[in-house]
C-alpha cells in the first residue's frame, strides 16, 4: 500500500504562497536588466563627459552648459532607476503587492527623461540651423515633433503624480508611447536633413568624399540607434502596457540618446585629423582646388569639426603662397579657441 505524506501545517501555506507569486520575467526581470544596462551606459557617459572637457576647453559656454546639464540629468536618471530596482527587488523582496505602488522615484524618471531628450534634440536642431538658411526647411517639422513630445511628456507627468497605483498609470501608457513616437519623427527628420546636406557637400575628390561618407555614416547611425529604441518602446507600450518591458527599454534609450550627443561632440577630434590628412596628401594643384571648394561651399567646415588643443595641423609648403593662404583660412575655423564659426557649433 502506498501512502502519501500530507504536508505539515507549516509547509502548506508556503506552497500556496509560492503558487500565488506572479511571473517576474516581464516586471522585476525587465526592471533589473534595464537598470544594469543603463548603469553600464552611464559609465560611458561619464567617460565621454570627462573627455569632452579635457579635449575641448575652448568651446563656447553654451555647449559646456549643455554637456553639464546633460551629465546632471543622466546622473539623476541613474540614481532614480537604481533606487527603484533596490526598492522592488531588495526592500520588498518576494512581495508582489509592492509592484502596485508607484513610488516617487519612478515618477521622477518621466520628467528627467523628457528633459534629456529635449536637450539632445535641441542640440541637433541647432546643428542643422548652423548649416545655413537654405538647410532650415525641415526645422519647423522637427520642432513640431519636439513640441508634441513635450506635450505628451507633460501629460504623462500629470497622470503620474495624480496616482499612487502603478497599474492605474500603466492604463495610460499610450501617452508615453506616443511621446517616443514623436521622438522617432524628430530623429528621422534631423538625420535625413543632415544626410542631405552632406550629400550636397561632396567636392568630387575621392579622399574628401570619403571623409564626408564617414560623417554621413555618423548621422545615420545616430538617428538609427535612437529611432530603433523609440520604435521598440512604441510597440511594447501598446502591446504590453501592463508590464515593465517598455519602461526598461526607455532606461537604455535615455542613455543612448545622451551618449550619441556626446559622441558627436567628441568625434570632432578624429574628423579634423582625417580632414587635415586628406588635404595634406593631395598634390598642390588638387589641394588648392579642394581648399577653395572648402571655403566656398556652405558645408560642415569649421562649424562642426574642431581639432583638440595642441593639434592644429601644419600648413602646406610655404613655396606655394596662394595654397598656404587658402589653407590657413580653411583651418582657422578649426581652432578650438577661434571665436568664429567653430565656436558656434
Amino acid at each position: 500500500m502506498n501512502f502519501t505524506e500530507a504536508p505539515s501545517p507549516v509547509e502548506a501555506p508556503q506552497a500556496d504562497a509560492v503558487m500565488l507569486l506572479p511571473s517576474f520575467d516581464n516586471t522585476a526581470g525587465a526592471l533589473l536588466l534595464g537598470t544594469v544596462f543603463g548603469a553600464m551606459l552611464y559609465g560611458v557617459t561619464f567617460h565621454q563627459t570627462y573627455r569632452y572637457f579635457r579635449t575641448f576647453p575652448g568651446d563656447i559656454a553654451l555647449l559646456k552648459w549643455m554637456v553639464l546639464i546633460l551629465f546632471a540629468l543622466e546622473t539623476a536618471h541613474t540614481v532614480l532607476t537604481i533606487y527603484s530596482s533596490y526598492y522592488f527587488l531588495v526592500k520588498n523582496f518576494v512581495n508582489p503587492i509592492a509592484f502596485e505602488q508607484f513610488i516617487i522615484a519612478m515618477k521622477l524618471v518621466i520628467p528627467v527623461t523628457g528633459c534629456t531628450t529635449a536637450l539632445c534634440q535641441s542640440f541637433y536642431v541647432r546643428r542643422v540651423y548652423m548649416m545655413g538658411s537654405r538647410h532650415r526647411l525641415f526645422i519647423p517639422l522637427a520642432l513640431l515633433f519636439m513640441l508634441a513630445h513635450l506635450g505628451f511628456m507633460i501629460a504623462g507627468c500629470i497622470k503620474a503624480f495624480r496616482t499612487d497605483s502603478f497599474p492605474v498609470f500603466l492604463q495610460s501608457s499610450w501617452i508615453i508611447s506616443a511621446s517616443y513616437g514623436c521622438d522617432v519623427g524628430t530623429d528621422i527628420t534631423l538625420a535625413g536633413t543632415l544626410v542631405s546636406i552632406l550629400l550636397r557637400s561632396r567636392t568630387g575628390f575621392k579622399k574628401t568624399d570619403a571623409t564626408i561618407d564617414v560623417l554621413i555614416l555618423y548621422a545615420i547611425n545616430t538617428g538609427m540607434a535612437t529611432s530603433i529604441f523609440g520604435v521598440l518602446i512604441l510597440v511594447f507600450g501598446f502591446t504590453s502596457p501592463q508590464t515593465l518591458i517598455y519602461p526598461a527599454i526607455s532606461v537604455v534609450s535615455n542613455k543612448v540618446i545622451a551618449n550619441s550627443m556626446l559622441a558627436v561632440l567628441n568625434s570632432r577630434q578624429s574628423l579634423a585629423k582625417r580632414m587635415t590628412a586628406t588635404v595634406e596628401t593631395m598634390p598642390r594643384g588638387d589641394r588648392r582646388t579642394c581648399v577653395s571648394e572648402y571655403l566656398t561651399r556652405e558645408n560642415l567646415g569649421g562649424c562642426c569639426i574642431q581639432p583638440p588643443v595642441g593639434s592644429i595641423p601644419r600648413s602646406p609648403s610655404a613655396s606655394d603662397t596662394s595654397v598656404s593662404t587658402l589653407y590657413s583660412k580653411a583651418t582657422a575655423n578649426l581652432r578650438p579657441h577661434n571665436a568664429g564659426k567653430a565656436d558656434n557649433c
